[in-house]
């Protein structure tokens, strides 16, 4: 009976058309000599010949136009679909610098929920960028200090885009990178990922910033969530450059005073300090001081009301080393939903901006949680700043995903 048992397995394996009614005899025999041993490897197998085509996904890369509002923007959009629905997708505008428009993942319920809010398809408000929403943020992230920076002795000065403080802020806000268009280097699906290759390649004429980083995004949808490999490469031979740069996106939230976040517990986090009137009024420029920081926790929420929930425009930094802790993953929990919403970063993303003001500013019940290569004003002071000589090339990749909220307990 064994020796049976063993000649049909193996004709089993040989053969991808396996018949099903042969392994549910192969097993039945199996069990019924004890062979549990025997009987393992044809239990996965029967499993993957009568139970892979029901889950089987397709990805592919579509193109989309939207139009709606005065303006038309392009857009990529990775999808991933099981028998031919959409679960999974993530639009990308590539003619607004590879900005995020939405994001849809599957939770741990098999349902799809829109992660992110959006600007509703209306090319206008994408073109307008109120907000930053989903933008990517390049050659600098956050605010540069009156616009002003040295490097390598030599003096420049940005455009002070920053709409806040009635136009006495003074500061270089989030780079230029959004108003780009960008270069589609690929865009293919298979059986396991869709992925996007966007390039865009600096000239030295954006103003305040005469260098020519060679920028390549590269966005990928999988069963593990969304994610982003942002490269830099100098091309000159001998002259160097400041870069660092960093994501806004707006997680979709239920009641924000009622959501949590929670900071990696791998690291200890330190309050980046800013001068008088922080977090809403003030340069919002770093002082050089920390504080230690353990509010968010996971258990205690973001606070205040519905309509009026706490304010933070804030910047955290974490304390712990790469080695220690070579990838950081915050979560953006929701109790109305079942799973948290995770953005990640590996080991070059150390510090994270987090913004609640866009319930009062616009009405929208979201969190901004901002991954960053460098601190604000890091052109100034240099922290976590990227400086790339001749030929070098810079790499750092952060993604979201959804888990349950139980599984960091």
């Amino acid at each position: 009976q064994q020796q049976q048992q063993q000649k049909q397995q193996k004709m089993c394996n040989e053969s991808v058309g396996c018949c099903v009614s042969d392994v549910v005899t192969l097993i039945k025999m199996a069990l019924t000599s004890g062979a549990a041993d025997a009987a393992a490897p044809v239990v996965a197998l029967l499993l993957t010949v009568t139970l892979l085509p029901l889950v089987q996904a397709d990805y592919s890369v579509i193109d989309r136009t939207i139009t709606t509002g005065k303006d038309s923007v392009q857009a990529k959009v990775l999808v991933e679909r099981v028998h031919g629905k959409i679960v999974q997708q993530a639009e990308v505008i590539w003619d607004a610098g590879g900005r995020v428009e939405s994001l849809m993942l599957t939770g741990s319920d098999g349902k799809p929920r829109d992660v992110l809010t959006t600007h509703n398809g209306n090319a206008t408000e994408i073109k307008d960028n109120i907000g930053w929403k989903g933008a990517m943020l390049a050659p600098f992230a956050n605010r540069i200090a009156n616009g002003t920076y040295a490097f390598q002795g030599v003096k420049h000065y940005l455009p002070r885009n920053e709409v806040r403080c009635d136009g006495k802020c003074n500061c270089a806000l989030h780079g230029f990178l959004v108003s780009k268009t960008t270069t589609i280097l690929a865009a293919e699906g298979n059986a396991t990922r869709a992925l996007l290759s966007l390039g865009y390649n600096f000239d030295a004429t954006d103003p305040g910033y005469p260098f020519k980083p060679q920028v390549r995004l590269t966005y990928t949808l999988s069963k593990q969530g969304f994610s982003v490999e942002v490269t830099a490469t100098n091309p000159s031979a001998s002259n160097a450059l400041p870069f660092y740069h960093g994501f806004h996106p707006y997680f979709a939230v239920s009641d924000v005073s009622k959501t949590r976040v929670e900071f990696d517990p791998c690291s200890g986090w330190n309050h980046v300090l800013m001068p008088a009137g922080a977090p809403k009024n003030g340069t919002l420029i770093p002082t050089g001081k920390t504080a230690a920081w353990t509010r968010f926790d996971g258990k205690v929420p973001i606070g205040g009301t519905k309509d009026e929930p706490t304010y933070y425009d804030d910047e955290f930094k974490s304390s712990s080393s790469p080695a220690d802790c070579p990838i950081l993953s915050q979560r953006i929990i929701d109790p109305a939903q079942r799973d948290a919403a995770v953005l990640w970063g590996d080991s070059n993303f150390r510090v994270f901006h987090i913004f609640t003001g866009a319930k009062g500013k616009w009405g929208e019940d979201a969190v901004a949680l901002e991954p960053m290569s460098a601190l604000a004003d890091g052109f100034n002071n240099y922290d976590h700043l990227t400086i790339l000589s001749g030929g070098e090339t810079y790499k750092g990749t952060f993604g979201i995903r959804l888990e349950p909220v139980t599984a960091r307990r």
